[in-house]
């Protein structure tokens, strides 16, 4: 039997998969079909999600989704974890009583970092991917996610 956490999870996933694609056959738009997308029920005090991908080119985009059960801070960290020199991009948006919006880059060493003030309940879709890839291909980056 499904708990509290399996049911919003799969509510959740079945929205997810009916929203419409966009895109015309001469220049499709990366569509959410073809994104790879992980999904994830966070309440405060959780064990952090800690999990890494691998992009092969600037285009392509990992999708993380990640519903906020009550009140709390949250923190998302966003890192290349090759060697030195890729640019990885973090674009998001928090849906929450205080809704907040992000784009931001790191050029490793450095990272992304950033803070989520949930209020209640708050819905995470952040859309990871590379804007330079200097050291080959595919390129590996890693995420952390804390409530």
């Amino acid at each position: 039997m499904l708990g509290s956490r399996g049911i919003v999870a799969a509510v959740l996933l079945s929205l997810f998969t009916l929203l419409p694609e966009t895109g015309s056959a001469k220049e499709p738009l990366i569509s959410l079909r073809t994104l790879r997308t992980r999904i994830y029920v966070l309440q405060p005090g959780d064990v952090e999600v800690v999990q890494t991908g691998q992009l092969s080119d600037t285009v392509a985009r990992d999708r993380v989704i990640v519903l906020f059960l009550g009140t709390g801070i949250g923190k998302l960290t966003v890192a290349d974890a090759d060697a030195t020199g890729d640019t990885i991009t973090a674009s998001g948006e928090l849906r929450t009583r205080f809704p907040a919006t992000f784009n931001v880059s790191a050029t490793s060493p450095d990272q992304i970092e950033q803070s989520l003030l949930v209020t209640g309940f708050g819905l995470l879709t952040v859309d990871i991917g590379y804007s330079s890839i200097v050291n080959g291909i595919p390129a590996t980056y890693y995420y952390k996610v804390k409530y």
